[in-house]
């Protein structure tokens, strides 16, 4: 039997606020692995949070991140890809820490898969995946994750356009400095397209491994997860329910809804235990524990 303690959107958005996880943590010695389903901290952040809670708990913390690590990459002027390869190297270097996007690990008798998952927009239909993507894109993602630098032509046009907006000659240097971006944005068709590549990992993943199976992802993954207070929305949970019938986990932990659940969906069981923000009520219980 493996303890599984489980925890996503503690939204420790800055440094000071990195010690704030050790009220949110199981008690020591109650767990064996704790899942840190996304929405943790800044991204480049998420691996020094996993060692503080790796010290704490004294067993492995298997961490996949959110939508909310990859907002930083628009301040650092760099891409998701790079910020990965940068998280990737850190987490390689700790026996005990690990990084999971579509990738995968044992522990004890059971095997874990985690990644981000970005959803699939097809909460309203396939018929009607226009409209919900471009309701979507009033998201705060498409504003702040940066997935390809601009060419330098491209570049030089967003230079012009400021100055002209501004009435000021600067440079590209100057409008870095001041925040502004010179990335092409994440926008929903990378998000489908992100999604359809984990889809395929996973399979992979759930076709060649014996045993028990835990899949952890940032954004939900069955209709049936959207939280209980808001309209169904298709950004904010993905519709794969026909392949998670098809490919079914032993345990499904997720996050990203600020609404907690713990109920079987067409067979899976499905765990949240998500903090959130502090004005929100999400029933988080810090001595959560799931065995399996």
């Amino acid at each position: 039997m493996l303890r599984i303690g489980v925890l996503s959107d503690c939204h420790l958005e800055s440094e000071a606020a990195l010690e704030d996880i050790y009220p949110m943590l199981p008690k020591p010695g109650s767990v064996d692995v704790l899942l840190l389903a996304g929405d943790a901290t800044r991204g480049q952040w998420g691996y020094r949070l996993c060692v503080m809670i790796h010290e704490h708990l004294e067993c492995p913390v298997l961490y996949t991140p959110g939508n909310h690590e990859f907002y930083y990459t628009h301040g650092l002027h760099c891409t998701m890809d790079e910020m990965e390869a940068d998280c990737r190297k850190e987490f390689e270097s700790h026996p005990h820490v690990h990084y999971l996007q579509a990738d995968s690990i044992v522990i004890g008798d059971v095997s874990f898969f985690g990644a981000t998952w970005w959803t699939n927009f097809r909460g309203y239909g396939s018929d009607n995946m226009a409209e919900a993507m471009a309701i979507s894109d009033l998201v705060a993602d498409f504003r702040f994750i940066n997935v390809e630098p601009m060419t330098e032509e491209e570049a030089a046009k967003r230079v012009i356009n400021l100055n002209r907006a501004s009435g000021v000659m600067r440079g590209r240097a100057y409008y870095e400095n001041a925040g502004k971006s010179f990335h092409h944005k994440i926008t929903a068709q990378y998000m489908i397209d992100l999604n359809l590549e984990c889809a395929a990992r996973y399979r992979k993943w759930h076709e060649s491994t014996p045993g028990k199976k835990v899949l952890m992802t940032h954004f939900p993954m069955l209709k049936e997860l959207q939280h209980t207070n808001f309209l169904p929305n298709p950004y904010f949970v993905s519709a794969d329910d026909l392949f998670i019938q098809q490919f079914p986990p032993d345990l499904l932990v997720f996050g990203h809804t600020h609404c907690n659940f713990q109920k079987m969906v067409n067979g899976v069981m499905c765990v949240s235990n998500q903090y959130g923000y502090q004005r929100e009520q999400t029933a988080f219980d810090a001595r959560f524990v799931y065995e399996i």
